[in-house]
C-alpha cells in the first residue's frame, strides 16, 4: 500500500479519492467508487495531457468497461490488503466499508505519496 502504489500516479489518485470518500462515509456503494475512478482519470489526463489517452488507450466516453474493470481490480486489491471490506448486497450490487487497518494504512499511503510522486500531482491528492 505504501511501497508500490505511490509509484504510480493514476493509481495513487484513484486510491486517494476512495480513501477520502471513506473519511466522510461509513459505507460506499460501487457507483460512488466509479465516480472517484472517473474523476481521477479525468484529472490525471488534464494534468499530463491528451497524449495519455492515446498512449494508454483511455476513453471514458466510449469505454464504460474501463471504470468497471478498474473498480473490480482496485477494490479487490484493497480488500486483500485490509484497506476496505467488500460487501455483496442482497440485490447483487457491491458496497464497501473501511477495513480494520484503514486509518493507519491511508495515513502511511499519503506519506509515501508525498515522497514518491512528482510535486505537481500532490495538490490533486489533497
Amino acid at each position: 500500500m505504501s511501497e508500490i502504489i505511490p509509484k504510480f500516479e493514476l493509481e495513487s489518485m484513484i486510491i486517494n479519492g476512495i480513501g477520502n470518500a471513506f473519511n466522510n462515509n461509513d459505507k460506499i456503494r460501487a457507483a460512488d467508487i466509479d465516480t472517484k475512478i472517473d474523476e481521477a482519470i479525468v484529472n490525471w489526463e488534464n494534468l499530463r495531457g491528451e497524449g495519455l489517452q492515446k498512449q494508454f488507450k483511455i476513453d471514458l466516453l466510449k469505454d464504460q468497461k474501463l471504470t468497471l474493470v478498474t473498480r473490480i481490480a482496485t477494490m479487490g486489491r484493497l480488500n486483500e490488503l485490509g484497506f476496505v471490506k467488500w460487501n455483496m448486497e442482497s440485490d447483487g450490487s457491491s458496497s464497501y466499508n473501511s477495513g480494520d487497518n484503514f486509518s493507519s494504512m491511508f495515513k502511511e499511503f499519503k506519506k509515501s505519496c508525498k515522497k514518491s510522486l512528482q510535486k505537481d500531482i500532490l495538490p490533486l491528492l489533497e
